[in-house]
């Protein structure tokens, strides 16, 4: 992780419990460090250089290149600056949201690109359009109203941050499979997922989560 925490949309204290988390599982996590360059069987950052068989690259998300497209202001990972309702300062019929966006909510802080960020933000242009095509000139402002902030960190292991509330460790896991489960689309996805997720977790299935069959030694460790 490149930032001085892991998860850096949650709260502070969230951060912290993810990272004990997974250093209970057996996880190195290595905070403020850049990767540089990645070869065969090694892993350079800015403090060391790490041997490894198999490297997994999640660089997270980059935003769509609008800057070369339209004359936009962007922050460094490319997302456009926006005015309150959404639309860019230079063409007020263009609107620019999910993760190419950069809205802050009201700790002056950028909301994450998340699913339910982009969702309220659809339905949101979609009702200023609407307004527009019927010359209707009233002002709109853009207010996420935020339900939860949630992540599965491992088996039984999760939290819900509710803002005045956190659930965190088995509830907050079971609580993040409804969550996830009854946002799907159609009663039949939603069975098919609850089955196969009962299934992995009673018979402790490693084709939920692995693509060959070779054995994991319990005491190994991964470096982060």
């Amino acid at each position: 992780e490149a930032g001085a925490n892991i998860l850096p949309t949650a709260s502070h204290s969230l951060s912290i419990y993810a990272k004990n988390s997974l250093e209970k599982l057996g996880v190195k996590v290595q905070c403020n460090t850049v990767v540089q360059n990645i070869s065969e069987s090694l892993v350079e950052t800015n403090t060391e250089t790490i041997e490894a068989e198999t490297i997994i690259w999640c660089a997270g998300v980059k935003a769509s290149p609008l800057k070369s497209w339209i004359n936009v202001k962007t922050d460094k990972i490319g997302r456009v600056f926006v005015n309150e309702d959404l639309s860019i300062p230079t063409y007020s019929n263009i609107f620019v949201i999910g993760d190419a966006s950069h809205v802050k909510d009201k700790n002056g802080k950028p909301l994450p690109g998340l699913a339910p960020v982009a969702k309220q933000e659809g339905s949101f242009v979609a009702e200023v359009i609407k307004r527009n095509i019927l010359n209707d000139k009233t002002q709109n402002k853009f207010y996420y109203s935020n339900k939860g902030y949630f992540a599965t960190i491992g088996r039984s292991e999760a939290f819900a941050d509710f803002g005045r509330f956190t659930i965190k460790g088995r509830i907050g896991w079971i609580f993040w499979s409804v969550i996830h489960i009854y946002f799907l689309i159609g009663f039949r996805n939603r069975l098919m997922v609850f089955t196969n997720w009962v299934w992995s977790y009673l018979t402790f299935g490693k084709g939920a989560h692995l693509i060959t069959d070779h054995k994991i030694e319990k005491n190994s460790s991964f470096d982060i």
